[in-house]
């Protein structure tokens, strides 16, 4: 009987109604500049050269065909400067590249994913958006 008189308060929360989430007409620009931007990124030609190289160094990554490279620097006649970059080195130049411009993709997705989830949420009554312009 005792049971029936105790409510935890996570019970009684879940009948309390979530408050609308509200964006200002500020907010929203941003959004839906950042998603524009984005959009206009993909169909760029610099997004194209990036997924070029992205799909080069994933290449040279997954067949195992990063090697030790030499650089040979001539200073004078009679003398040279050589560098070794140790394939190790290479090896994880490479994984950086590889893991920058997947970054830089997945945060210009996540522009266009944002507005389109807050549209989406806006359409089925969960937030309100001030879409007046001054």
């Amino acid at each position: 009987m005792l049971k029936k008189l105790i409510r935890r308060t996570r019970d009684v929360m879940r009948r309390i109604p979530k408050p609308m989430e509200h964006f200002s007409s500020e907010e929203w620009e941003k959004i839906t500049y950042n998603a524009i931007a984005a959009e206009k990124f993909f169909k760029s030609d610099i997004c194209k050269v990036m997924e070029r190289d992205l799909k080069a160094a994933k290449e040279l990554v997954y067949t195992n065909r990063v090697h030790e490279e030499r650089e040979v620097h001539v200073v004078t006649a009679l003398f040279q400067r050589i560098i070794t970059i140790p394939r190790k080195e290479k090896l994880d130049e490479l994984v950086g590249e590889i893991k920058y411009i997947k970054g830089i993709f997945s945060d210009m997705q996540g522009y266009i994913d944002e507005r389109k989830n807050k549209e989406k949420m806006e359409s089925e009554g969960k937030i309100a958006i001030d879409r007046q312009t001054k």
